[in-house]
């Protein structure tokens, strides 16, 4: 195995520096199973470092009571929260992606993981949940505005957009 010390010059070293400090947990790293739900939630807490100028973005930290996937804190005073549920359909409790979702939305209502963006005096009516569900290439997307979440988990709901 090659190691090598990246020059301190190029910046590349403080960037990864302050991504590992401010965004990762010490559950993102751990050595646990490796299973396709660490593989989506990495590969989408990588596409959203790209908006740490607008949104502090943690990963895997505790809220209400349990562990959010991912929570993005608006910068801007008036901003929308965020919250993110990562699930793997299993053919043992779910039929559907959509019935994934539902459950992932289900578990930020029961966790109570807005929590923590209530805390940092955001109104529940600029927090947004999605539910993320996967199965293998198959990736389905429900979500939208927090205080419409009994509305989603209502068998008729209709996908919202995402508002970032």
């Amino acid at each position: 195995m090659v190691y090598f010390q990246m020059s301190e010059h190029n910046g590349m070293n403080e960037i990864m520096m302050d991504i590992t400090e401010n965004i990762f947990s010490i559950f993102d790293t751990q050595n646990r199973k490796n299973t396709p739900e660490n593989f989506y939630h990495a590969f989408v807490l990588g596409l959203l470092v790209d908006l740490k100028d607008q949104y502090d973005i943690r990963s895997n930290r505790e809220s209400g009571f349990g562990r959010y996937d991912i929570c993005l804190f608006p910068k801007e005073r008036y901003g929308r929260g965020v919250v993110i549920e990562f699930k793997v359909l299993q053919a043992k409790k779910d039929k559907t992606l959509t019935e994934t979702c539902t459950n992932a939305l289900m578990q930020i209502q029961k966790k109570q993981y807005v929590a923590e963006l209530v805390q940092h005096n955001i109104p529940s009516s600029s927090i947004f949940v999605y539910g993320f569900a996967f199965h293998g290439k198959e990736v389905l997307i429900r979500g939208g505005a927090y205080d419409a979440l009994d509305s989603m988990l209502k068998p008729n709901f209709s996908d919202c957009p995402c508002p970032l």
